[in-house]
């Protein structure tokens, strides 16, 4: 049974939201979700995640991982079988929930299989899922339209939903600022080194790509001028020295330490409609532990850069080169850009203030089922 949302006082009771996620390091599940449950407590809201036990877009391994999985039947129909096995779990627990949250998806190609699950169920998006592959367009519009809501992390994901499902909300991915703080020593002996760096998956490669000159160009004119690259992989192309050219493997563990070995943070995006889709959380983070930026004005991106002086948008190469330089130059501007991002954080995009806002929507989809 569930519970009732309002106490006969009138009072709210508690929420009970049961979290369907694709995989326990997949980002969105990490920050759409799972890092909420601590504070979305204090507003009464318990959160319950059902993570399978198999990524639900796992790769298949060595050059087999590039080919797309529905041209290889006998893996599509093994993947498909365990995401339905995985699933059980979380279709009986949403059963005990007040609110079914469905992270990006509930089973990918069966999205019918939502009909299964107990109401209101609520959408969570953080990317244009409607142009992957294999969902596409008509699989997210059936999904859509099959949940009582949609949260959208930003308004240009917002604005397609809004074709398929009349209760939209937009809420930005958050940042936990107890745990992503400033440094507070700078990380290397020498002041006059400046590291401008990059935190990505390597799904994001290709915008990083969009840099490559720039940054090959201002590390040969400049040698206080180093580049720092984590990712799950080494990219390719890219000829690391361990001195100025450096790449490091992210691990959870050392992700705040390597994201305070920054001085700049880069997030170049490609100029597509995927692009617009994401929510900046990469530009949030190094804004979180106090750095400036230099982004791609595209997007969400641009909203961020024009709620503060956090930092610069560059269209083009020469604007890359020029705003590294800029800020390598200039310590004061980097420390200034760095604390208004902090404070932007802060404010408007911190656990906290996210979770106060999901709470609302969580109690305002309880109610309106149960009118």
């Amino acid at each position: 049974m569930r519970t009732k949302p309002h106490t006969e006082t009138g009072h709210l009771e508690d929420i009970r939201v049961a979290a369907l996620t694709s995989g326990w390091n997949t980002p969105s599940a990490r920050f759409r979700v799972r890092q909420y449950r601590s504070s979305l407590a204090e507003h009464s809201v318990t959160l319950r995640e059902y993570c399978p036990f198999v990524n639900q877009m796992i790769q298949l391994p060595s050059v087999f991982g590039r080919v797309r999985r529905r041209y290889i039947f006998p893996w599509l129909f093994v993947q498909t079988l365990m995401n339905i096995v995985a699933r059980i779990p979380a279709f009986v627990g949403a059963r005990c929930a007040d609110i079914t949250l469905i992270n990006r998806s509930v089973i990918p190609g069966l999205e019918e299989s939502v009909a299964l699950l107990p109401r209101p169920r609520v959408l969570n998006v953080d990317d244009a899922i409607w142009l992957t592959d294999p969902r596409g367009a008509a699989s997210a519009a059936r999904l859509a339209q099959r949940v009582d809501a949609v949260i959208a992390g930003n308004e240009y994901l917002a604005k397609w939903y809004r074709n398929h499902n009349e209760r939209v909300y937009v809420v930005p991915t958050a940042v936990d600022t107890e745990k992503y703080l400033p440094r507070e020593m700078p990380p290397h002996s020498d002041s006059s080194m400046c590291t401008i760096g990059w935190m990505g998956t390597d799904g994001n490669f290709t915008h990083l790509e969009l840099v490559k000159p720039a940054i090959e160009k201002v590390l040969d004119e400049r040698p206080n001028i180093r580049m720092l690259i984590v990712s799950n992989r080494r990219p390719n192309g890219w000829k690391f020295d361990d001195d100025r050219l450096v790449f490091r493997s992210w691990t959870s563990a050392t992700e705040l330490r390597d994201l305070q070995d920054m001085d700049i943070g880069l997030m170049p995006l490609r100029d597509d409609e995927w692009a617009k889709g994401k929510c900046s959380f990469k530009m949030l983070q190094y804004l979180a532990v106090g750095i400036p930026v230099v982004v791609s004005p595209v997007g969400m991106n641009k909203d961020v850069l024009n709620g503060g002086n956090v930092g610069f948008g560059a269209s083009n190469e020469m604007e890359w080169i020029n705003f590294i330089r800029v800020l390598c130059d200039n310590q004061l501007m980097r420390k200034h850009l760095g604390s208004n991002g902090r404070s932007l954080v802060e404010k408007h995009y911190s656990t906290h203030v996210i979770s106060k806002r999901l709470a609302e929507v969580f109690r305002v989809e309880a109610s309106k089922l149960r009118g």
